[in-house]
């Protein structure tokens, strides 16, 4: 105890000032993670000390300690991390301490690291505890409603003698729109605004008959024992699922993928929508399932090809998305339209515009901003926004969502006036099954009567052979999930015979680069690790650099957005092109505007359409972070723009980046503009906060989380254009 207390009284004098003689905001105070040491059940890998991160860059490493407080041998605060592929039997008999609590994260990721069978995982692991510790206090922590009557029902009730009832296990619910640890007494009550009306869309026919067809005979290959055949056939449901929620065709997938990304991203990522390899696994298999039911694999192997075949020209979300958008074409209002992430909403916008019927006025919403394509973080932007602002928009389209991010979107305190979602009925059942399970708790009344609109829609909209649900789906309804890509492609579109670079790093990342296309390293060997730039070309196996992927945007988004970064940047094009606008020919804005068309010479702009990129004076007065960028969407268009006002290529690529970032279009498009955007910040970190004082400590803590996305240099391979075309 005297050991443990000396390192914690050190940390109440942390001022943040580290060994360099700097001052940083993460080493003015440990992290919760720091108060305890921790360590594995057994060996002495992985193990933290205490206010280990704290220590190893400030003047903690000076005092003289015992280390007691750090040996689990001794240590009177210890924890134990047990992970999901460790022997629990071994590890457990070999604690070298009475265990007081066992916490078990059953949280959406923790359940993904258990695997599909977490319940019979748990129900052995708590056997286990039983053998092996004795009587211990056991905390389960979920997001889920099945897992959390699961648990308080099954899982955690304690067995009865006699006739007498066991009780469910005790438990509390939570409602919270953060995950603060401490929040204030004082706390202003959420106001949550009303959802006039409520609509549920849904898709079944062909794919879920075949979808339930499949998750029968997953069942009765794990009943055979048969692990192979259950997650292949598992594996088959959910491409099935992923390419008919698709807002378009998976060809016209394919092919804006492959003409955004290239093509080395696009074989990663188009991957996940294959089932062609998975089918041939599926027939070769020789398991306990295959040999009882060989019929049945041939013929349901024939029926996933088909109705996978089926989504390459069609896929049943497009034309019900089509449909729907299409009711509010000439709507006096703004629509939003959210998707699962912002390369979907990039891809159903694409397929949008390209409409015979509607693409041209779908175009001229989305340049007017009355047609709002989302992902989750632009979405979460809106609800910053003023409320005469937010107001104005009065629908919001959900595409695709997983069942646990509908009713995540029913707890947000504001939503639209009206609310349509879109999806298949496997996922419209799941969500409603869940939502009929929240109505039952008084801690959610203040969402009851949103989750029971939803569900009165959901059970609605759900068509099932016979009428009904399967009662013993439960929690084996996944959800559909959209795979982002391992490639991160910094080289853009490659010309035949040059050069690129391909670094691969532990985790299978790749980053697609040209020789001179500037990475971020980070430095260990100074007192506190700083970034550094490095060409591709001289990056060496073993290097460790910083992947500004798709993680990292997820990541970086809520902490730091570029967005606001970029309005300054956006300021100063909205001046240049009045300037240069009021240099053309004509004797008013309308002749000036029948210039700029001609000069142009796009048959796609019309007059009516440029307008909108030159109504640019009230945006000179609306405050920095109100700014919108008035510019076109496609490269080419605004190149053509910008040379009609005689402004040269150099200026107009500078722009292009930040309106490229400041509209939140595709990652995939937009990979070099945020690496070079996040690149500037990382490299000079003080420069920044100097240049923007007042998020000084938004930098601070970008550079902080940047180096858990840092991987070491594993393999290094040079190319040429027409083999990456190829």
């Amino acid at each position: 105890m005297a050991d443990y207390h000396k390192a914690l009284a050190r940390a109440k004098t942390l001022t943040g000032k580290a060994l360099d003689g700097n001052t940083y905001d993460e080493f003015q105070h440990p992290c919760l993670d720091e108060m305890l040491p921790y360590g594995p059940c057994t060996g002495g890998d992985g193990r933290k000390p205490l206010l280990w991160h704290v220590k190893s860059k400030t003047d903690l490493l000076k005092i003289s300690r015992s280390g007691d407080a750090d040996n689990p041998e001794n240590a009177k605060f210890y924890l134990f991390g047990l992970r999901a592929s460790d022997n629990i039997a071994a590890s457990l008999k070999s604690m070298p301490k009475q265990l007081d609590i066992v916490f078990l994260d059953l949280a959406r990721t923790g359940r993904n690291r258990l695997g599909r069978d977490w319940e019979s995982r748990v129900k052995s692991f708590l056997s286990e505890l039983d053998r092996n510790v004795g009587a211990v206090a056991i905390l389960a922590l979920t997001d889920d409603p099945w897992t959390f009557d699961k648990l308080r029902f099954e899982t955690l009730r304690s067995a009865t003698s006699g006739k007498s009832r066991s009780k469910p296990a005790p438990s509390d619910i939570i409602f919270a729109q953060a995950s603060d640890l401490v929040v204030s007494n004082n706390s202003a009550a959420i106001d949550y605004k009303p959802v006039i009306k409520q609509d549920a869309i849904g898709f079944s026919g062909d794919v879920e008959t075949l979808l339930r067809r499949i998750r029968a005979n997953a069942r009765a290959a794990s009943d055979l024992g048969d692990g192979v055949a259950t997650e292949l056939l598992y594996r088959l449901s959910g491409i099935l699922r992923r390419c008919a929620s698709l807002p378009g065709s998976r060809r016209d997938f394919s092919a804006y993928v492959e003409m955004e990304a290239g093509s080395w991203a696009a074989a990663d990522l188009l991957a996940s929508y294959r089932a062609g390899s998975v089918i041939a696994e599926t027939k070769a298999n020789i398991g306990s399932w295959a040999q009882h039911h060989h019929a049945e694999l041939t013929d349901l192997c024939a029926s996933v090809e088909l109705v996978w075949a089926n989504t390459s020209q069609l896929t049943p979300m497009a034309p019900l998305l089509r449909d729907v958008v299409k009711r509010f074409e000439r709507a006096s209002s703004r629509t939003a339209i959210l998707f699962r992430n912002d390369m979907l909403s990039d891809f159903a916008s694409f397929v949008l515009r390209r409409d015979e019927e509607i693409g041209a006025n779908i175009d001229a919403r989305i340049e007017k901003n009355m047609l709002l394509f989302l992902d989750k973080e632009s979405f979460d932007d809106l609800a910053t926004l003023r409320t005469t602002e937010r107001n104005q928009i009065k629908t919001l389209i959900c595409v695709a969502p997983t069942r646990s991010q509908i009713l995540a979107l029913l707890a947000r305190p504001w939503l639209p006036d009206s609310l349509i979602i879109l999806a298949d009925s496997d996922t419209l059942a799941s969500a409603a099954r869940d939502g009929s399970r929240l109505l039952a708790y008084p801690e959610l009344s203040a969402i009851h009567k949103r989750v029971s609109a939803f569900v009165e829609k959901a059970g609605k909209a759900v068509h099932r052979e016979g009428g009904g649900v399967d009662p013993i789906q439960g929690a084996l309804d996944e959800d559909v999930e959209f795979p982002a890509s391992s490639v991160v492609n910094l080289a853009g579109n490659v010309r035949p015979n040059q050069p690129t670079i391909r670094l691969r790093f532990s985790g299978d990342q790749v980053i697609i680069a040209r020789p001179g296309t500037k990475l971020i390293l980070l430095d260990h060997s100074r007192a506190v690790p700083i970034f550094t730039e490095c060409e591709a070309k001289d990056v060496d196996v073993g290097e460790r650099v910083c992947v500004i992927g798709d993680a990292f945007l997820e990541m970086a988004r809520p902490m730091l957005n570029i967005t606001v970064r970029a309005a300054e940047e956006i300021r100063d094009y909205h001046r240049m092109v009045l300037d240069r606008f009021s240099r053309l020919q004509g004797a008013s804005d309308h002749d000036r505007l029948v210039s700029l068309v001609t000069a142009m010479g796009l048959p796609t702009v019309t007059v009516q359409r440029a307008s909108y990129w030159i109504d640019l004076h009230d945006q000179l007065c609306v405050p920095l972070h109100d700014v919108v960028p008035h510019a076109p969407r496609e490269r080419p268009t605004f190149m053509a723009f910008m040379a009609a006002l005689g402004i040269s290529e150099a200026i107009a690529a500078h722009f292009w980046i930040w309106a490229v970032i400041a509209q939140r279009t595709s990652r995939l498009r937009a990979a070099l503009s945020f690496h070079e955007a996040y690149r500037t910040i990382l490299i000079d970190t003080y420069a920044a906060q100097s240049g923007n004082p007042e998020r000084a400590r938004e930098i601070r803590r970008l550079k902080a989380a940047a180096q858990d996305f840092v991987a070491v240099v594993k393999e290094k391979t040079e190319h040429r254009g027409e083999r990456d075309r190829a």
